[in-house]
C-alpha cells in the first residue's frame, strides 16, 4: 500500500546523495555501462511495461494498464484515471523518460524507478507497489519530481573549528539556498541549550509580501508523531497503560475486534500493527469535522489488517490515529488538550498552534509544485491554500501529525525530552531506540514515534514531516552523541528542508 513514508524515503535518499543512479564513473574511454535492468519479477515486468507506455504516449494503453492492474491506493481521493492523466502529462513535458535505475526494495513488493526526462533535464521518481511479491496487479502508485540526484552536494569550507566559523558557514548555506530559490523557511541549530544559528529566509505570504521570521509557524505534518510517542510513554509511566497491552484491553470499542485482540500498543508505536492508513481509506476525508480520534476510527479501522501484527514495518497514520484515541480515553482529555498540559507547557512551547497550516496570523503559507498539473516540477510554485493547508482535520489536532510550530518551540521540545522534563531517562532511552527496520535495506529504524538512524557512525534521532504536493517540509533531528539539534522548517515542497538539514547534519557529525 502506498504510504507517506514512501515519499519520505525517496526524498531522504536524494537529500543524502545516495548512489541512486546506475552509471559508471571513470576515464573518458571507459566502456559505456549497460542500461539499467528491471528485476525479473512480476513487478519488474509491470514497471518496464509502464515506462514503455509512457514513452509511447499511448493514453488508451495506459488507461488499460491501470484497469488491468487494479490500482486502488492514491492519496486525497485521486483515482487510477487521474494517475494515467498525470503520466500523459509527463510524456508531453519530457518527450519520454530514460530509466537510470530500477530498484526493488527488500520486501519484493515495492519498485522504485528513477528516471530522467529526454527534454528539460528533469528527474522523476516512480514507485509501484504490489500486494504480494508474486502478484501481477499494481496496488498503489506514485510519482515524485526530483532535482538531479547525481549532482554532488556543495562542499563545506575546510578548516571550520570554532562555533562562530561553523555557524557562519551554515548561515551562508541557508542564504545561498534561498537565493537559488531552493529553500524558504527557518533554520535553527543548537549545541546543547545554546542556539548558534536561527536564520529566517523567504516569504511566508507572497501575495501580501510577508517575510518568514524566527517567530513564523510552519506546518510540520508527521513531526507530531514524536508528541504522540511521548504522550503514550507518559501514560505508561503513570501506570495507566503498558506497551504490551492489547487494543482489546485499552480500547474495547475498536471496530475490528479480531485485530484488537492481536495488536499491542508497541505495534502501533512502531508501525508494525498492520492497521490501514487513514489517508487511503475510502470513507476518510480531511474535511470531516472530527472532534475526537474515536470519531475517526469508523472511517478506516474496521478494514482487514494489512499483515499479521509484529511481522513487518509499514508506515501507518491510521496506527497513530488509534494511539490518539488511546490517549484521549485514558487521560480523559482531548488529544491536543493533553499535549498542551503535559508536553507543550512543560517544554516551554509558547507559540505552538494546533490549528492547521495555511493562511493565518503568524503562519507560513506552503508553496508547492502540484503533480496533477506539474508532475516534473517545471512550473512556478503555487500556494497550497484551499488545496491542503486550510482544511486540517476538522476542529482537532491529529495524533499522526498536524498543527503549526516555530523552530524555537520544536527546539524546546527536544531539550525537554533530553533533559528529563517530559519522561524519565530510562523511558526516553526506550522510546528513542529504533527497533523496527524500515524494510528499505537502509540504516534507519523506527522507535516509538521517532526515527533512529546511523548516519556514518553518528546516531541521529528525530522525525521529518513532508510529502509531495503540500508545500511543507520539516525536519527535527537530534545528533545524539554530539548534543546538537537541527530544526529546519520550510514552506516549500520536499526536499527543500531535508536537503538542507542533511547537509548541516553532515557538517556537524562527529563534532563534540
Amino acid at each position: 500500500m502506498r504510504r507517506l513514508l514512501a515519499a519520505m524515503i525517496f526524498l531522504m535518499l536524494v537529500a543524502a546523495r545516495a548512489p541512486l543512479v546506475a552509471q559508471a564513473t571513470g576515464p573518458a574511454d571507459a566502456p559505456t555501462p549497460a542500461p539499467p535492468t528491471f528485476p525479473d519479477t512480476p513487478l519488474g515486468r509491470l514497471g518496464r511495461e509502464l515506462i514503455e507506455l509512457v514513452n509511447r504516449g499511448d493514453s488508451t494503453a495506459i488507461d488499460a494498464f491501470f484497469a488491468r492492474g487494479g490500482v486502488t491506493q492514491l492519496d486525497r481521493g485521486r483515482t487510477p484515471a487521474w494517475f494515467a492523466r498525470t503520466l500523459m502529462k509527463v510524456h508531453a513535458e519530457s518527450d519520454g523518460l530514460d530509466v537510470m535505475r530500477a530498484h526493488a526494495m527488500p520486501d519484493d513488493r515495492t519498485l522504485r524507478i528513477l528516471t530522467r526526462a529526454h527534454r528539460g533535464e528533469r528527474w522523476l521518481g516512480i514507485e509501484l507497489v504490489t500486494a504480494t511479491p508474486a502478484a501481477d496487479r499494481i496496488e498503489s502508485a506514485m510519482t515524485i519530481a526530483l532535482d538531479d540526484p547525481t549532482k554532488p552536494p556543495a562542499p563545506w569550507p575546510t578548516g571550520l573549528t570554532t562555533l562562530a566559523e561553523l555557524s557562519g558557514a551554515i548561515r551562508d548555506r541557508v542564504r545561498q539556498a534561498a537565493a537559488a530559490d531552493r529553500f524558504s523557511g527557518v533554520v535553527l541549530v543548537a549545541k546543547g541549550d545554546s542556539v548558534v544559528v536561527h536564520e529566517a529566509v523567504g516569504m511566508a505570504d507572497r501575495e501580501h509580501a510577508v517575510p518568514n521570521t524566527r517567530d513564523t509557524r510552519f506546518g510540520t505534518t508527521s513531526v507530531g508523531k514524536m508528541f504522540t510517542g511521548v504522550a503514550v510513554a507518559q501514560l505508561v509511566e503513570q501506570g495507566k497503560l503498558r506497551f504490551d497491552d492489547t487494543l482489546a484491553n485499552v480500547l474495547p470499542e475498536y471496530p475490528n475486534r479480531d485485530a484488537a485482540r492481536r495488536i499491542v500498543v508497541r505495534d502501533l508505536l512502531t508501525h508494525t500493527a498492520g492497521v490501514p492508513d487513514v489517508f487511503l481509506a475510502p470513507r476518510f476525508t480531511a474535511r470531516h469535522d472530527f472532534r475526537t480520534h474515536a470519531e475517526m476510527l469508523p472511517t478506516f479501522a474496521d478494514a482487514p489488517l494489512a499483515f499479521a501484527p509484529g511481522t513487518r514495518f509499514e508506515y501507518s497514520n491510521g496506527g497513530y490515529a488509534v494511539l490518539g484515541a488511546i490517549v484521549e480515553r485514558l487521560s480523559g482529555q482531548r488529544y491536543e488538550d493533553y499535549l498542551r498540559d503535559h508536553v507543550w507547557a512543560p517544554a516551554g512551547m509558547r507559540r505552538t498552534d494546533h490549528a492547521g497550516v495555511g493562511r493565518g496570523p503568524g503562519r507560513a503559507i506552503g508553496y508547492a509544485r502540484f503533480s496533477e498539473t506539474d508532475p516534473l516540477g517545471v512550473e512556478p510554485r503555487r500556494p497550497n491554500v484551499g488545496v491542503f493547508g486550510d482544511v486540517g482535520h476538522g476542529p482537532m489536532l491529529a495524533a499522526f501529525g498536524g498543527g503549526s510550530y516555530t523552530a524555537e518551540d520544536l527546539f524546546r521540545f527536544t531539550r525537554a525530552l533530553r533533559t528529563g522534563k517530559l519522561l524519565r531517562p530510562e523511558t526516553t532511552a526506550l522510546v528513542t531506540k529504533g527497533v523496527a527496520p524500515l524494510g528499505d535495506g537502509g540504516p534507519a529504524r523506527y522507535a516509538y514515534g521517532f526515527f533512529d538512524v546511523d548516519r556514518g557512525g553518528q546516531r541521529v534521532v528525530g522525525h521529518s514531516g513532508s510529502n509531495p504536493d503540500t508545500g511543507l517540509d520539516a525536519d527535527v533531528e537530534m545528533l545524539w552523541d554530539g548534543d546538537w539539534t537541527v530544526v529546519v522548517l520550510s514552506n516549500y515542497d520536499a526536499p527543500a528542508g531535508m536537503e538542507l538539514s542533511g547537509a548541516i547534519q553532515r557538517l556537524l557529525a562527529g563534532r563534540k
